[in-house]
């Protein structure tokens, strides 16, 4: 998967090494922890999302921001199958300049119950490791720029236990940040989460 930040994002603020153990350990902890604590991934990728629907003019999908919508199908049994709608396109639009998660219906509602719609949508960001330098700057700016700060400074302080927790699973163990490290850091990617 690819990184929001990168071990040689913070060799340059840290001024070190960036083949560092340490720092390649921390900054795969808050990658993990960024998508684990806002339930999404960030990565600019195409999807397909079963959506369900409110009533209302807009629905949610997991992703943001929306860039491109290239299908829309209806179907209140949730089968999508041969008889699904297929909808006109120029019926939806979203906020490709902010990280909305909203997909629109235009003088319409979307109908109401589980599984209803599916999208195939492009959303996400561009990586700090993605390997076409056009796509600068990555982002999320602000959740970037967290990440980046407090790796930072947890690897100034040399504080290899603080903000983390050993977990266990079968025969691997590996070290992954506390949800309680920092409650100002949690704070400021509560904008980046989805329910």
């Amino acid at each position: 998967m690819s990184q929001i930040i990168t071990a040689a994002e913070l060799a340059v603020v840290l001024g070190c090494d960036p083949s560092d153990a340490w720092l390649a350990t921390l900054t795969a902890g808050a990658n993990e922890l960024a998508r684990n604590y806002c339930s999404r991934d960030f990565e600019r990728l195409s999807r397909v999302e079963y959506a369900e629907g409110f009533g209302l003019d807009y629905l949610f999908l997991r992703e943001s921001p929306i860039h491109a919508v290239t299908e829309v199908r209806i179907d209140h049994t949730g089968v999508f199958d041969d008889t699904s709608i297929v909808a006109d396109l120029s019926n939806f639009f979203w906020r490709a300049d902010r990280d909305d998660n909203r997909l629109w219906c235009r003088g319409g509602f979307w109908p109401e119950g589980p599984r209803v719609a599916k999208v195939t949508y492009e959303a996400g960001y561009w990586m700090a490791d993605d390997s076409d330098n056009t796509h600068v700057p990555p982002g999320p700016a602000a959740l970037r720029s967290e990440l980046i700060t407090r790796t930072a400074a947890i690897f100034r302080e040399g504080l290899e236990t603080q903000g983390f927790e050993s977990i266990r699973q079968g025969d691997v163990s590996y070290a992954r940040w506390k949800t309680g490290a920092s409650e100002s850091f949690f704070m400021a990617l509560e904008q980046f989460k989805r329910r």
